[in-house]
């Protein structure tokens, strides 16, 4: 009676085992690890950009409250500077983000 399973147990472990099961497993296993690894990237950037906001925001508060209470002009680099570093993180966030999309789009997906 054992002899009768032997082919069954063959073809299934060929099929198990065999090399186009075993790419396109790895393949899969791949991509899933990839678009993983992306999704973390993606939320450290989220979260690096948050606390540059958070603290750029509280400075360009204190510059313009202290540039409105003095009226002194030397504040006023000091408010563009923070202007200028918030359009920049903003520039490079979407750099990221965009990245992150692109590569997301082109990862190779098992047949």
């Amino acid at each position: 009676m054992a002899d009768s399973f032997d082919p069954s147990v063959s073809f299934i472990h060929g099929l198990v085992t065999g090399a186009s099961t075993l790419q396109s497993e790895s393949v899969g296993k791949a991509c899933q690890a990839m678009a993983h690894t992306l999704a973390l990237a993606l939320q450290d950037a989220s979260d690096s950009q948050r606390n540059f906001d958070a603290i750029n925001g509280a400075a360009l508060a204190k510059a313009t409250e202290e540039f409105v209470k003095s009226k002194d002009p030397a504040w006023l680099p000091v408010i563009e500077g923070l202007q200028k570093a918030k359009m920049t993180q903003d520039t490079e966030f979407l750099k990221i983000s965009q990245g992150v999309e692109g590569l997301l789009k082109n990862l190779p997906l098992p047949s």
